[in-house]
């Protein structure tokens, strides 16, 4: 990939730095918190919309810990807050496939909650070997 970025022109570089860098995803990750609350306020009842602003805010902490000025003790407990949201959207997600088992958003909220889940271990792995190592 990095190879490819210094075969593309100044002006596309600076683009796709912008499509996909880390202020587009907390821009996206705002978005989808605020959009997924209106369909929470929309319809009360516990399901996957509530899970889709629980896995929002997940991704939010992980962008958020990936900038230079959010990195350290202010999300010292990036993972495992990390890991306790997504346990929440799942729980959501959970409660709608409960009651109703047709196809629909509740499921790909419930399937990218579970992606979470594993991403979320392997960072919790990794950050406790890195802990370990500088002990």
């Amino acid at each position: 990939m990095e190879a490819l970025s210094y075969r593309l022109h100044p002006i596309s570089r600076t683009f796709i730095n912008f499509a996909f860098g880390t202020t587009s995803s907390v821009l996206a990750c705002g978005l989808a918190v605020s959009s997924s609350m209106v369909e929470c306020s929309r319809d009360s009842h516990f399901g996957g919309h509530h899970g889709l602003v629980i896995l929002s805010l997940a991704d939010l902490v992980h962008v958020l810990r990936t900038m230079p000025q959010f990195r350290g003790p202010v999300l010292i407990l990036g993972p495992i807050l990390s890991m306790g949201m997504t346990i929440a959207a799942i729980l959501c997600a959970g409660a709608e496939l409960v009651v109703d088992l047709k196809p629909g958003a509740h499921h790909g909220v419930a399937i990218l909650a579970m992606a979470h889940l594993v991403e979320n271990a392997r960072r919790f792995r990794h950050s406790q070997e890195i802990m370990a190592k500088s002990i």
